[in-house]
C-alpha cells in the first residue's frame, strides 16, 4: 500500500516533530506502507540536525517555500527600522503605542511566524507531480506546522484520496501567540475544524488531545479519532559514553521552553532546598535548547548566584548525537509543561527508555497521569515551590532502571516498531472504510492524470506534470 506522507518536519530538519514521523518511516515498509515523504527543502529549515536521519532508501521529495508577504513585511521593516535610526526621529509613546497595535495586526493578516504558509502552492504542486507518476492508497499529514494538514485537504478534495491528519499539536493551540490579535486564534480554529471534519481519520498524540476533540467536535464520530503516541527507538547506552566532565549530579532538561512554562518556580526550590540544608554544589542543572529570553531573565533575576556558581547554567541547541551523550550522564530528567494539560512532550518517551527518574513541572493533566501510569518519577505543579522542593528532593534518591529494563517494559506500548504497526492498521482500516462507504477512488480528473486515458493525458501533463524536484539530501 503506497502513502504519500505530507510534513514540514522532516530530518534533517533540526525541529523535534520531524522524528516522530521519521521514526514512522522506519518501520511502516515492514508493515507493508510505502510510505513516500513530502517536505521542504533544507535550505528553508531553521535548524539542521544531519546526526539524526531517516533510514535510507525512502523516497523523499522536497518542495521549496515562496517568500512570503510576512517576511517581505519583516524585510521592509528592518529597513524602515533601521532608517528611522539613522534620523534619530523621536515618537511620543501614543504613536508607538498604536504602531505596535497596527504591527499585531498587519502580522495577523499576513499569518503567524512558523505557519510556513509560503510552502503550500510548491507543495501542492510537487504533491500533483507525484500524483502523476503513481497512484496513492492514502495520504497522512502531519503537523505543526499545520500548513501540512492544508496541503493534504486541497489534495483530499480534489483527488478523493484517503486522508488521515495527524496533530502532534492541536491547530487552535499551537497557533496561540500573545503578540497576534484574537481574531488569528478563532481562524486557526476554523481551519483546525475543516481539517477534523473533512479528514477521514484524525491522529491525537494523546488520549487527553483525543477527548478535546470530542468535546469540541461532539459531531464527529468517535471512531473517527484515534490516539497514537509518540515512543522511542532502540537506545543502547553503549553508543553513547557518558560526557560528564566533573563529578556533579548532572539535572538535565532538552529541548525548547517558551509560552506558559516556568523555571523561575524551579530554581526558587533549589535555593530553599539550599536554605534547608542541602548542598546544592553538588548539583548541575543544565537547560539545554531554545529557551525565552524572558524565562532566563526571570531565572537571572531570582537566584543570580546560582547561575553564578554554575548550579544552574542554559547552552544553546546541539545535535541530536551530543544531546544523547548528555542524556546518558544525567541523573534526573526535567519536563516542563505549564499549564498543558492535553499535551506529552516527545522528550517525556525518549527519557523514559533510559530509565532515569524523571521529573516534570506540570498541572494535572495528561503528562501528570503519564509519570504515575508509568512510574518513571514524579511531577508537581509550576506555582507550588514547596512542593516542587519536595518532589526535586524526592527524585533525586529514586534509582531508576536499567534502559534495558525500561525498554522492555514499555516496548509493545511505546516503540515506534509498536507503533507504527498500529498506523499501519489505521491506514488500512481507513482506506477500507473509504471505499465501503462508496466514496472511495478519485473522480476521472484523477485517472486521466495518472494516465489511464491517453487521449487526454498528455494535455493535462503538459500542465499538472513538471520536472521531479531535488532530491532530499537527508
Amino acid at each position: 500500500m503506497r502513502v504519500l506522507i505530507v510534513t514540514y518536519c522532516f530530518p534533517p530538519n533540526g525541529e523535534v516533530g520531524s522524528r516522530r514521523v521519521a521514526r514512522f518511516c522506519n518501520y511502516l515498509p515492514q508493515c507493508g506502507i510505502d510510505p513516500v515523504i513530502l517536505t521542504v527543502q533544507e535550505r528553508y529549515c531553521d535548524r539542521l540536525d544531519h546526526t539524526f536521519r531517516a533510514l535510507p532508501g525512502l523516497r523523499v521529495v522536497c518542495a521549496p517555500q515562496q517568500l512570503g508577504l510576512l517576511e517581505h513585511y519583516g524585510r521592509w521593516k528592518a529597513r524602515s527600522n533601521g532608517a528611522a535610526s539613522r534620523r534619530n526621529t523621536q515618537r511620543s509613546a501614543k504613536k508607538n503605542s498604536q504602531r505596535v497595535s497596527l504591527r499585531r495586526q498587519i502580522v495577523g493578516v499576513l499569518g503567524a511566524r512558523g505557519e510556513s504558509w509560503g510552502w503550500f502552492q510548491p507543495a501542492v504542486q510537487a504533491a500533483e507531480r507525484l500524483i502523476c507518476e503513481r497512484k496513492f492508497d492514502a495520504m497522512l499529514s502531519s503537523g505543526p506546522p499545520h500548513v501540512a494538514h492544508s496541503v493534504a485537504r486541497f489534495l483530499h478534495r480534489k483527488y478523493r484520496i484517503p486522508w488521515l491528519a495527524d496533530f502532534r499539536d492541536p491547530w487552535a493551540l499551537d497557533s496561540f501567540d500573545s503578540h497576534l490579535p484574537n481574531w488569528t486564534r478563532h481562524l486557526a480554529l476554523r481551519r483546525e475544524q475543516a481539517c477534523v471534519q473533512e479528514a477521514d481519520r484524525v491522529i491525537c498524540n494523546t488520549a487527553r488531545m483525543r477527548e478535546d476533540f470530542c468535546i469540541r467536535y461532539p459531531d464527529i464520530d468517535r471512531e473517527k479519532l484515534v490516539t497514537l503516541t509518540n515512543g522511542f527507538e532502540d537506545m543502547p547506552p553503549a553508543e553513547y559514553p557518558s560526557s560528564a566532565d566533573d563529578s556533579r549530579e548532572l539535572i538535565l532538561h532538552l529541548g525548547s521552553v517558551y509560552g506558559s512554562r516556568r523555571l523561575d518556580t524551579f530554581c526558587q526550590a533549589l535555593r530553599k532546598l539550599e536554605k534547608e540544608g542541602m548542598d546544592v554544589n553538588r548539583l548541575r542543572v543544565l537547560f539545554v535548547g531554545d529557551v525565552e529570553d524572558r524565562l532566563v531573565s526571570q531565572v537571572q533575576e531570582k537566584v543570580p548566584d546560582l547561575m553564578q556558581r554554575g548550579i544552574i547554567e542554559f547552552l544553546a541547541t546541539m545535535s541530536w548525537d551530543d544531546a544523547q551523550k548528555l542524556l546518558w550522564s544525567a541523573k534526573v530528567l526535567l519536563v516542563f509543561q505549564g499549564d498543558y494539560r492535553i499535551q506529552v512532550p516527545a522528550k517525556f518517551y525518549e527519557y523514559l527508555a533510559t530509565g532515569k527518574p524523571i521529573f516534570a513541572v506540570v498541572v494535572r493533566g495528561a503528562l501528570s497521569e503519564l509519570v504515575e501510569l508509568t512510574a518513571s518519577g514524579t511531577w508537581a505543579p509550576p506555582l507550588d515551590v514547596d512542593k516542587i522542593a519536595r518532589q526535586l528532593s524526592s527524585v533525586l534518591k529514586l534509582p531508576g532502571l536499567s534502559a534495558s529494563e525500561a525498554q522492555m517494559r514499555w516496548r509493545k506500548q511505546f516503540h515506534f516498531a509498536s507503533l507504527a504497526q498500529q498506523l499501519a492498521q489505521t491506514i488500512e482500516r481507513t482506506v477500507s472504510e473509504v471505499a465501503a462507504n462508496g466514496i472511495a477512488g478519485a473522480p476521472a480528473t484523477y485517472d486521466v492524470i495518472l494516465g489511464r486515458n491517453t487521449h487526454r493525458t498528455d494535455s493535462l501533463r503538459s500542465t499538472a506534470c513538471r520536472p521531479r524536484l531535488e532530491p532530499h539530501k537527508g
